[in-house]
């Protein structure tokens, strides 16, 4: 559900039906797909921090909702008719603004 998505700022929004129609891939080596189950294996009981700007603010905001979006409805309650809940690592995933990461005011 769109409405359980975190938003990096007000004019966040999703789209319902929307198809990415473009890809990329990299001309020397293989992509894997992404699997938020085993992203969420990897990362473990670890934790990750985006800290940055506005970009990294959506970076950071675009993993959390592929993490939720990847484990929705899976293995929290896989025979229970109507039950939605993300079971993934989202939570283990935050946002940190800073204009500078040299702690110096640049203008």
């Amino acid at each position: 559900r769109s409405d359980f998505l975190v938003h990096s700022s007000a004019n966040s929004c999703s789209c319902k039906g929307w198809v990415d129609e473009f890809s990329w891939e990299p001309a020397r080596c293989a992509l894997a797909q992404w699997d938020a189950a085993a992203f969420c294996a990897a990362l473990g009981f670890r934790k990750i921090m985006f800290i940055g700007d506005s970009t990294m603010m959506q970076a950071g905001t675009a993993v959390m909702n592929a993490v939720h979006w990847g484990m929705w409805n899976t293995s929290s309650c896989p025979n229970t008719p109507g039950c939605q809940h993300a079971s993934g690592c989202q939570q283990q995933l935050s946002l940190g603004l800073s204009d500078t990461l040299i702690g110096v005011g640049l203008g």
